[in-house]
């Protein structure tokens, strides 16, 4: 099974300042975004980072990342994407989904990542959300069949604009772009709520005061992994 992995890293941290580049700075001798993308690796995905940011791509060490200056939140979507689904293609493959996640989400574990590509092997009409108490959050997983609507994303955009159900006739969900309501629904059979392992894989990276609230928690996730034994 073939699925994609976009980490989208093109936001501006307003809410973080503004001064500073919220995805460099560092949590336990990491950046932020190589975090999240060194979980996604250790599930079994290839992560590409999409960024505006030069600054990124120079840190992104082992990982693809792929530059661009358009200002648009959809932009990073439909870049990205077509970048992916161009490197498979040219592969002789082709995807049968693709995740996507922003690139602060440093918590994120690769456990859950593994859940949501089991739940999406078992459905790939399905869209694949982590979530908590059923309630979707991010990373999702998209099925190929919704990839022109994501290419066709506009503006401020983004992915959980096609993910606000509604309920026609035939009783299945309903994904629809917001402002489009006279274009044709992308209809999805299910859309499926994967239980994270802990609530602190869905928190991000909006504030200086986020930033040392997850430093606190992986410190301590640090601790139980690696225990200090005496000698």
């Amino acid at each position: 099974m073939n699925v994609g992995c976009i980490l989208m890293a093109s936001g501006a941290s307003k809410r973080f300042g503004g001064m500073k580049n919220k995805l460099l700075e560092d949590i336990g001798g990491r950046a932020v975004f190589l975090r999240t993308a060194d979980a996604l690796a250790a599930a079994g995905l290839d992560p590409l980072i999409v960024t505006r940011s030069k600054e990124v791509c120079d840190a992104a060490e082992k990982y693809s990342c792929l530059f661009h200056e358009d200002p648009e939140k959809s932009a990073t979507v439909r870049r990205g994407l077509g970048s992916i689904t161009d490197r498979y293609e040219t592969a002789g493959t082709a995807l049968a989904g693709c995740l996507f996640i922003p690139g602060d989400q440093p918590l994120i574990r690769p456990e859950s990542i593994r859940r949501m590509l089991e739940a999406f092997e078992n459905d790939q009409e399905a869209v694949i959300r982590l979530g908590l108490d059923n309630r979707g959050g991010s990373p999702v997983i998209f099925p190929s069949r919704m990839f022109p609507a994501l290419m066709n994303l506009t503006g401020e955009q983004g992915g959980s604009t096609l993910l606000t159900p509604a309920l026609p006739a035939d009783r299945k969900r309903s994904c629809r772009t917001e402002g489009q309501e006279d274009a044709p629904p992308v209809f999805c059979s299910r859309i499926i709520v994967v239980e994270a392992e802990d609530a602190s894989e869905l928190m991000d990276v909006d504030t200086p005061e986020d930033l040392e609230k997850i430093r606190e928690i992986c410190s301590r996730l640090f601790v139980v992994q690696h225990p200090v034994v005496d000698k």
